[in-house]
């Protein structure tokens, strides 16, 4: 394991680069990619909205409503958009292709934030991913059992991506008895 310094998660180029390093440095039959942290789903704006608040935050001002984001990054202040998120997995998986010669596409990718759930997000990583897995509601602050997801898929390395993604889904389910969301 290697310990990379504070990165800015709101920067579409630190996901690109992140998928690229582990998937050079660890080669693997599969690959899961879990993205942590405040979801806003994807919600249909006006383009120039979007554009307004990207403006507006990089002017240091305060920005309207964000939409269609993961990943707020506190100590940077920023946030991925649903569209950097497809274009830096897009990004990423061209340029693991060109470097290794080889084609990858990550098998899962599993949104531990709310709101991701949705058809629009899944549509947009539909060239990036096999599975995704996401929740459409409100996630409690625990988020995922990283400990029973990742405790199952050591006692079965073989596991298919369908089932780790299933695996996800009742993990986290079962993390939470009595919460019907």
């Amino acid at each position: 394991v290697e310990y990379l310094d504070e990165r800015n998660m709101g920067d579409p180029a630190v996901l690109t680069d992140f998928v690229v390093w582990a998937v050079t440095h660890y080669p693997a039959e599969h690959y899961a990619l879990s993205i942590w942290n405040h979801g806003g789903g994807w919600r249909k704006t006006q383009e120039d909205r979007v554009e307004q608040a990207k403006a507006a935050k990089r002017a240091g001002g305060e920005a309207p409503a964000v939409f269609r984001t993961v990943c707020t990054d506190d100590t940077n202040g920023d946030v991925l958009y649903m569209r950097e998120v497809q274009d830096a997995l897009t990004s990423a998986r061209g340029l693991v292709e060109g470097r290794i010669g080889t084609k990858v596409k990550l098998d899962v990718v599993g949104f531990d934030a709310c709101l991701m759930g949705m058809v629009e997000v899944a549509y947009a990583l539909r060239d990036a991913a096999q599975y995704m897995v996401g929740s459409e509601m409100v996630e409690p602050g625990a988020g995922w059992p990283y400990d029973a997801i990742l405790g199952a898929l050591a006692a079965t390395p073989t596991m298919t991506p369908a089932t780790l993604a299933g695996r996800i889904v009742t993990e986290y389910a079962d993390s939470y008895p009595g919460q019907s969301d």
